[in-house]
């Protein structure tokens, strides 16, 4: 049953545009937030490099891609059910050997039970939820609890979040009415926000281990949403030396898959003692029963109606390109020489 949405009067609704402004201008100066060049500028060709394998076509194609990361997802649970495996172990199997067991040590288990129970939970909504990028239409699709947001992709500011790794934060104007009509969400915290709509850029689980991986990640997409798949096919050097892998959630920490590697044999009793083989069945059964709405699948169909949308896709500089250039120096503009330049406008 679809939820009625709230009424929302007109001129409580905040100038998405102006308010974008603002919130950026926040995360400018956030010690977490790192802005990323603007997708007027693509990365310098001489620093690129493609190595993901796209023919997968229900995840790249023309009309659309979109990330998969059950397998990240999974990663997580097994972080929250490591202590329930912990206490249990402590509680039902050692102490017993050490003669030092009591009945009211089991109460010991149950905060970590409560937390893998919130932890698997928050899971199977995240494995509920799904991104998809639209270069026909030039939009973002986001599942958004119980709606989906299109998002313009020319109003993109991408920026680096600072954690526990770098991870590539796509910002967008609130859209407002869409959100503060939704019954489950309070329309007075979504008018006050301080930060812009937030999508994640991940498509593989090694694109949050550096902040150039961000940059690569950046540039992958935005080739897409502006030339297509042919600009995102892996760099032939790269299939000869069998460097091509898909871009995947999955954690594969696994060394060397050697059983005398002392790394693979730590993988497999970790993951076993996580649970990981059930949990990783169960996110991707829930993945697999994700289904987009009818009016996003119409949206992402060939030859769509799409006269409602500005589908021009947005054009980098033929001029200016930019380019890594290291932690001390950050992100720099290059001219098609490799000259270092400072152009005009270097919104993002």
């Amino acid at each position: 049953m679809v939820k009625k949405l709230r009424a929302i009067d007109p001129a409580t609704i905040p100038d998405a545009a102006v308010e974008f402004k603002r919130q950026c201008a926040r995360l400018d100066e956030s010690l977490y937030f790192a802005a990323l060049p603007d997708i007027r500028y693509a990365m310098d060709p001489e620093q690129l490099w493609l190595t993901e394998d796209v023919s997968d076509p229900e995840q790249f194609n023309e009309q659309y891609i979109e990330p998969r990361m059950e397998g990240q997802i999974t990663f997580l649970l097994q972080l929250s059910t490591l202590g329930v495996s912990m206490s249990v172990t402590i509680v039902f199997i050692l102490a017993p050997l050490f003669g030092e067991y009591q009945h009211k040590g089991a109460l010991i288990c149950i905060p970590f039970l409560l937390m893998a129970a919130a932890g698997l939970w928050l899971g199977t909504n995240s494995a509920m939820s799904r991104i998809r990028f639209n270069r026909q239409a030039q939009l973002v699709h986001v599942s958004y609890g119980d709606t989906v947001l299109h998002l313009p992709w020319r109003d993109v500011r991408p920026y680096t979040e600072f954690g526990h790794g770098y991870t590539l934060r796509l910002c967008f104007p609130q859209p407002y009415l869409e959100t503060m009509q939704m019954p489950s969400q309070d329309p007075e915290s979504i008018r006050k926000s301080k930060r812009p709509f937030i999508v994640g850029g991940d498509f593989d689980v090694h694109d949050q281990t550096f902040f150039d991986k961000n940059l690569h990640r950046l540039e992958f997409i935005r080739r897409y949403m502006e030339h297509g798949l042919k600009a995102i096919q892996a760099d032939p050097k790269f299939v000869e030396q069998g460097l091509v892998r898909k871009p995947t959630g999955d954690n594969n920490v696994t060394r060397t898959g050697g059983w005398s590697d002392i790394f693979n044999i730590y993988d497999i009793l970790f993951n076993l003692f996580t649970l990981k083989p059930l949990l990783d069945r169960w996110i991707k059964h829930k993945a697999s029963t994700f289904r987009w709405p009818e009016e996003v699948e119409r949206l992402c169909t060939p030859g769509a109606d799409l006269s409602a949308y500005d589908t021009r896709p947005v054009k980098s500089s033929a001029r200016y390109f930019y380019r890594y250039a290291g932690m001390d120096k950050g992100v720099i503009f290059v001219d098609h020489k490799g000259r270092q330049v400072q152009p005009r406008n270097q919104a993002g």
